[in-house]
């Protein structure tokens, strides 16, 4: 446990060292609802099914984060520690992998919760919005939610040998996904054929998860995206465990 906690507390300091990841995982959020919320307020609208457009970004924003920590963060980062054969020293020390894959899953878990928190604070305090549904099914919903798409981020840094693919192709996969998922534009704005292509974006599936949890809603109606996103969490566990080379 000394091990784990020794490589947990570096691995956070070697993220908060990072500029960039700090801005799009705790800043990036609150900033893009600073805009929007100035642009529509949070007044009650039929176009959101009486919910005010402060109450729809926040849950759809929030998406953002786990985007960035699993695939915009964590692929480079371990396909750079690779690369520059950083594993193949830590091979001879007491170092285990598992403490290694477990350090790096507490971190972006830990930092992703904490650009949740900060998203909330300023959302109650700056527009006094209140969860409708349960806030224990909430969080526990974005913790799912978060592992599957660190799950989908370890595919990556499986499959990419060069830091430059591991930081590129997840930023051109990221960038659609941003926009046409739901996190970003509201699902409702966007036209009928974009949302039926945006069923096939995983994100999309987060942003939904992540909105029926923000408002009473029948569990039964997440078992789609819960199934999805378990799916594709699966499948890439599975695939990368079989892929990845620690050197």
């Amino acid at each position: 446990m000394k091990i784990l906690k020794n490589t947990f507390l570096l691995e956070s300091k070697l993220f908060l060292r990072e500029p960039l990841a700090v801005f799009f995982t705790i800043f990036y959020s609150p900033l893009l609802l600073f805009i929007f919320g100035s642009i529509y307020g949070n007044k009650p609208t039929p176009f959101f099914g009486g919910l005010g457009a402060i109450d729809v970004f926040i849950p759809s924003f929030s998406s953002l984060i786990i985007l960035s920590t699993s695939l915009m963060g964590m692929p480079s980062e371990i396909v750079f520690y690779r690369q520059t054969e950083i594993f193949k020293r830590l091979k001879v020390t007491p170092l285990k992998s598992w403490h290694l894959a477990s350090a790096y899953l507490l971190t972006y878990l830990l930092t992703t919760l904490t650009g949740l928190i900060v998203l909330l604070i300023y959302g109650f305090l700056v527009y006094q919005v209140k969860i409708q549904g349960s806030v224990l099914l909430f969080l526990a919903g974005y913790i799912y939610a978060t592992f599957c798409f660190l799950c989908f981020g370890f595919l990556f840094a499986a499959l990419f040998r060069t830091t430059r693919q591991a930081q590129v192709i997840p930023m051109v996969i990221s960038f659609p996904m941003m926009f046409l998922s739901g996190a970003t534009i509201p699902l409702e704005m966007l036209p009928k054929h974009i949302r039926q292509l945006a069923e096939f974006l995983p994100l999309t599936h987060v942003v939904k998860l992540l909105r029926k949890l923000w408002i009473v809603t029948p569990l039964s109606s997440l078992a789609v995206e819960i199934l999805i996103l378990g799916i594709i969490a699966s499948f890439s566990l599975l695939f990368s465990l079989k892929k990845f080379r620690w050197q």
